[in-house]
């Protein structure tokens, strides 16, 4: 290490000041462990010198602090992920938050290392930081959403759109939040093939997770249907996984066909419909759910036509 190593390690933001007054080159000699001076200040969580570092750099064109790399292809916020220290996050993201993206030598994005790590709080972060981050496609062609439900211990209990920032605070320590996180952020990433041909969803299946249920006793079928993912909904349909959870209430009694109606996603309701083959769903619990619906999203839906459906009278 050179000195500029070792006072940014030990926090010394006068002696950063005089060297890198005295030999600004120094900013990016790499030591022995292939680190920058930043890496070693962002890896021991030194806010103060991120901070002067990233002043001290604006005017060198074509300098990001943020897309400094080591030796393994780690930047700052990699080394920042590891260690979860949110406050050197922000100040870090706060001038450039592309930086978030970038993958290291491993294929790992800082989102996730912090996955894989069980950061949960911490990735959301990232991903409030940079929602684009969840696009990101590192080793084996996997996304963040391959890497979550890789871990056994996540379960997929997604796709909720009323995820709140409290209930985030209220549970930021459980394995299933990241998984919820990922979906309710992004659902196209739920559909994102790696190398081997695999969807998360089919990844979800395969770990046993499908029938995983959250407080309110929903499956993935039923948070599918209950926020209009038609797209889950046939997929779901199709695991054999599914064959005991298609006729399961959750706490109101309610089954993925009403919770489908009652928020009005009237192609989900299609899709549910035509498999009568399952218990519930029988002409009383579809002329129930239709209760909830507007009238143009039944009568101007071509695919109801051919139902022997009974009309409420407020569609007549």
């Amino acid at each position: 290490n050179n000195a500029l190593h070792n006072a940014a390690r030990y926090g010394h933001k006068l002696l950063v000041r005089e060297i890198i007054k005295e030999r600004p080159s120094l900013t990016f000699k790499i030591s022995h462990k292939g680190e920058t001076p930043v890496h070693v200040a962002t890896r021991f969580g030194r806010r103060d010198i991120i901070e002067f570092l990233i002043k001290e750099m604006k005017d060198y064109k074509g300098i990001h602090i943020g897309k400094m790399r080591d030796k393994f292809g780690n930047t700052p916020s990699h080394g920042i992920a590891r260690n979860a220290n949110f406050k050197v996050m922000a100040a870090l993201a706060a001038n450039d938050t592309e930086s978030l993206r970038r993958i290291n030598n491993m294929g790992e994005s800082p989102l996730s290392i912090a996955i894989s790590m069980r950061l949960t709080n911490f990735a959301a972060r990232i991903i409030d930081f940079n929602p684009e981050t969840l696009d990101d496609i590192g080793h084996n062609g996997q996304t963040p959403l391959h890497v979550a439900i890789k871990r056994n211990d996540f379960e997929v209990m997604s796709v909720n759109q009323n995820w709140s920032k409290s209930k985030m605070k209220e549970e930021e320590d459980s394995p299933s939040f990241c998984i919820m996180l990922l979906f309710n952020k992004d659902s196209i990433v739920a559909y994102i093939k790696d190398n081997n041909k695999k969807i998360p969803l089919y990844l979800a299946a395969e770990k046993g997770s499908i029938g995983m249920v959250d407080e309110s006793q929903h499956n993935l079928l039923d948070l599918a249907a209950m926020n209009g993912n038609v797209d889950a909904v046939k997929y779901s349909l199709n695991l054999v996984e599914m064959e005991d959870l298609m006729n399961s209430p959750d706490v109101d009694g309610n089954t993925a066909l009403h919770l489908a109606a009652t928020n009005y996603h009237s192609d989900v309701v299609t899709v549910l419909s035509e498999k009568t083959n399952v218990k519930h769903l029988t002409l009383k619990a579809l002329n129930g759910a239709y209760k909830f619906m507007n009238p143009e999203d039944v009568l101007e839906n071509p695919r109801l036509d051919d139902m022997k459906v009974e009309i409420p009278a407020k569609f007549g």
